[in-house]
């Protein structure tokens, strides 16, 4: 069982109190993962998980409750390690046990925090200071830095016969997402978003933004 009885159902003082956890020793295999936990790894995360297990090894412990098996945070640690071969199930690896059983909303609480109160990065300080090749190989993506990227896709139907399509990423402060929106409706209500050969209306906006601004500045 993942977590405790919830608390009507728990004995007093089982699942209250203090929680002080120590490391111990447990067979990866034997490492039960919660069945609800709402974590994903896409391909590539699963990758950059498995370079950085390979160049660093076994670094951070995986949290499990008092039952000493049952997952709480690193799952994707537990899956990509077992799953690319890293380890054999029959590996020894130091875990994270509190004294007391969790109870479920403690668990999804702490599950949830292990992943999300991690804070942020400063990005301008990334991009400025630090290698964007490397900073790729570790993980990050262009859009993460403040980068754009512009990627073919495959050609589409179009009025009038093929045309070929690119797809742009931006990031955005949330200072300037309500901005950009209003330009777009803006643009779109005066007629931009159809425009074109381009049957995506933000596209046929955002382009036709772009070309006036730069009419402007070309005739100022």
């Amino acid at each position: 069982m993942l977590f405790a009885k919830k608390a009507d159902e728990t004995p007093p003082g089982e699942s209250t109190g203090p929680i002080v956890w120590r490391t111990e020793k447990r067979r990866i295999g034997d490492l039960v993962e919660w069945e609800r936990n709402p974590r994903q790894l896409t391909e590539k995360q699963a990758a950059d998980l498995e370079a950085s297990l390979k160049k660093f090894g076994y670094v951070e412990e995986i949290v499990v409750n008092a039952d000493g098996k049952s997952i709480i945070g690193g799952h994707m640690r537990k899956r990509v390690t077992l799953a690319r071969a890293l380890l054999n199930p029959e590996a020894m690896v130091d875990v994270r046990i509190p004294s007391r059983p969790l109870s479920e909303d403690e668990g999804i609480e702490l599950a949830i925090r292990l992943n999300k109160n991690t804070g942020d990065w400063n990005y301008d300080a990334l991009a400025n200071d630090f290698d964007i090749v490397a900073l790729k190989e570790w993980g990050f993506l262009e859009a993460d830095l403040g980068m754009f990227s512009v990627a073919p896709t495959e050609k589409q139907p179009a009025p009038g016969g093929q045309g070929e399509f690119q797809q742009m990423t931006f990031v955005l402060h949330a200072s300037q997402v309500a901005a950009v929106e209003h330009a777009l409706e803006m643009a779109k209500g005066a007629g931009m978003g159809t425009d074109s050969a381009n049957e995506n209306s933000n596209g046929n906006a955002l382009a036709g933004i772009c070309q006036q601004w730069a009419m402007r500045r070309g005739s100022s």
